[in-house]
């Protein structure tokens, strides 16, 4: 669960530096590969 939970806050909460990784959103070409537990909430 907390794989999807950091995922979630990737992919869907506020760009700043509490989720470091949310910033790869701004990037023109990323891909996100998931495996199925951190994937399971993301709709």
């Amino acid at each position: 669960m907390s794989k999807a939970w950091g995922i979630n806050r990737t992919l869907r909460g506020i760009i700043s530096s509490g989720a470091p990784s949310s910033f790869l959103r701004l990037h023109p070409n990323v891909t996100f590969a998931l495996d199925q537990e951190a994937a399971m909430y993301i709709k």
